[in-house]
């Protein structure tokens, strides 16, 4: 659904949009299995393009806002290996690229924005090589540094016994692409991550992050397996990301997701 944000507040609804024919709005599967395989994130750039990864479709949707503020839909852009399963995305400040992570095979990919499609430039696994093909994993999240000159990634084991969660961290050259498809370095959990691996990167700053040859960049990553929230540091000077802190919820709470307070 698309809503009206004039005062900041949720408003009227201005366009449904619908990733499926609408003719089978009624018979289609809406169970909670049917919504894993579904779309995940609606993310904007600065060109008035959106974009929609669509998990069951190897597809990431392209729209367009129009005049009368309706999305009309562009292209469907196609990942580049049949199950791949996107499931995030972030678009850069300039809005010429899009930053893709796929949930079933573990990659971080990287899109140019064209007027009314994608073309696909780059590839980075965002877990450890030794690890690939070992376990079964399902990647999450990607998100920014606040410099914006790094990509972070999140992946949860799944059904794997003996395997973690991890994140992964990429650096972008100057124009946004990455600096190499390799990450610069990974952290691994000490748990599985179960079905979160949230991971959201803190926009404000204080004494603890501001100097740029220190510790920069807080983030947390949730957990629901043993039910914690860990808050990671990312230090750009020598390139590692940390654990700075953890949270173990009380009456077998497990966090999902959270959002940063200034």
């Amino acid at each position: 659904h698309i809503h009206s944000l004039d005062d900041g507040a949720i408003g009227d609804e201005i366009q449904e949009l619908y990733l499926i024919p609408e003719e089978d709005i009624d018979s289609v599967d809406k169970t909670r299995q049917a919504v894993l395989h579904g779309a995940h994130a609606f993310d904007v750039n600065v060109n008035n393009k959106r974009f929609v990864p669509h998990l069951g479709m190897d597809s990431i949707f392209m729209y367009e806002i129009a005049d009368n503020d309706s999305a009309q839909l562009q292209s469907i852009n196609l990942s580049p290996m049949e199950g791949d399963g996107p499931r995030n995305s972030y678009a850069n400040k300039n809005g010429k690229l899009l930053y893709v992570v796929t949930e079933h095979t573990q990659w971080l990919d990287v899109y140019e924005i064209g007027e009314t499609q994608l073309r696909h430039v780059q590839r980075g696994s965002v877990i450890p090589d030794d690890v690939r093909g070992q376990f079964t994993f399902r990647s999450n999240t990607v998100q920014p540094s606040r410099d914006g000159k790094y990509l972070f990634a999140s992946t949860r084991s799944w059904e794997s016994p003996g395997a973690n969660g991890y994140v992964a961290a990429f650096e972008l050259d100057d124009a946004g692409y990455l600096e190499s498809e390799t990450a610069v370095t990974f952290y691994e959990a000490p748990v599985t991550l179960g079905s979160a691996g949230g991971l959201r990167v803190a926009s404000w700053e204080d004494k603890t992050n501001g100097d740029p040859s220190g510790l920069t960049d807080y983030m947390y990553l949730s957990d629901t397996s043993e039910g914690w929230m860990f808050i990671l540091g990312w230090t750009p000077s020598n390139k590692t990301l940390d654990l700075v802190a953890s949270l173990h919820y009380l009456d077998n709470a497990t966090p999902y997701e959270a959002t940063w307070l200034d």
